[in-house]
């Protein structure tokens, strides 16, 4: 494999095209989940309006939504571990590791953080939003989180197919996050 800096200069302009196309198929996702949910289901099946009334039932129905989104995380981890068990990877401190194990790690430990870095933010936004939002806006909450565990398996699944791909699940995971900022913001300032 040549080093030479026009062939390093077009594998990363490679890997930038198809991260970019994969992100723009991600919002596409994102954009047709959202009006499915929101005009198709017409909330039936995310929200019992007349439940959700004070803050606490508000904050409990974030929490009940938050499981996927938690157990994508709980699955990033134990894909770490298992790694380090089951290789020489077991020692933190190794250096020496084989290529396929030092990916493998390398891999799983990026999944893992920005799972974190995304499950983080949707929960702050989430929780925000749930204080402030009109009832029949607190749908917003499950089309987020599910669409935060589809784009986690499809950003995990093309980290370790081809990471040039992996667009397609962080857009489906971090616009609808977006989504939630922006909509909160606006009701905080204007609603």
């Amino acid at each position: 494999m040549s080093t030479h800096p026009s062939s390093v200069h077009e594998r990363v302009s490679a890997s930038r095209k198809k991260y970019a196309i994969s992100a723009v198929i991600g919002v596409v996702l994102a954009l047709s989940w959202f009006f499915v949910a929101w005009y198709g289901l017409e909330g039936r099946y995310f929200v019992i309006v007349d439940r959700y009334l004070d803050i606490g039932d508000r904050l409990a129905y974030v929490a009940k939504w938050m499981t996927g989104p938690g157990l994508c995380l709980l699955v990033s981890v134990v894909m770490v571990a298992n790694v380090r068990a089951f290789t020489p990877a077991i020692d933190p401190l190794e250096t020496d590791l084989e290529e396929k194990d030092e990916r493998a790690i390398h891999v799983w430990r990026n999944i893992t953080t920005n799972t974190t870095e995304q499950i983080l933010l949707l929960l702050i936004g989430t929780m925000a939003f749930a204080v402030i939002a009109p009832q029949y806006w607190l749908r917003l909450i499950p089309i987020a989180a599910v669409s935060f565990v589809a784009g986690r398996v499809i950003f995990a699944l093309g980290y370790l197919v081809a990471s040039g791909w992996r667009g397609t699940g962080f857009a489906l995971t971090f616009y609808p996050i977006v989504g939630i900022y922006a909509v909160t913001l606006y009701l905080y300032f204007y609603g």
